[in-house]
């Protein structure tokens, strides 16, 4: 016989010769149980996780579509501005002062008035700001009442 064999020990016999005591099998009977109520407990946990999930894709969805709308909204709003300013400035151009080379003048002057557009203007004649005057306009920044 070979030396390096490992022989069994014969005090104890193999188990499949073995009687299941009454202890083994109340003791496999509550691991089933337990094994039972764990895996049921993970079934829930994992179904309570999906629903959770799928809220969460909802709240998504709904924020996601609501934000789109917005954006839409933000960019009719935009076009409806770009096109009343254009169609401001065409009314501008239409009805404007010309001057006597076609250019469009005191466009930037309220009621036409160089002094009332810009005060500080080094450019103010002494006649353009007698007229201002007399046509009874306020002196600007500086308040009329005292």
């Amino acid at each position: 016989m070979w030396p390096f064999t490992k022989r069994k020990p014969l005090e104890k016999p193999s188990r499949k010769t073995q009687d299941l005591s009454p202890d083994a099998l109340a003791k496999s009977a509550e691991r089933q149980d337990l094994f039972a109520l764990v895996e049921l407990f993970l079934v829930r946990r994992i179904e309570t996780e999906l629903a959770l999930e799928e809220k969460r894709a909802e709240v998504k969805l709904k924020s996601a579509e609501a934000e789109a709308q917005t954006k839409l909204k933000l960019a009719e709003l935009a076009e409806q501005r770009r096109q009343l300013r254009a169609a401001k400035m065409a009314e501008r151009n239409r009805t404007a002062p010309r001057d006597a080379k076609g250019r469009v003048s005191a466009m930037n002057r309220p009621n036409g008035c160089a002094v009332c557009a810009d005060p500080a203007s080094p450019h103010l004649t002494v006649d353009e700001i007698r007229l201002h005057h007399a046509a009874g306009h306020s002196n600007g920044s500086v308040p009329t009442s005292r």
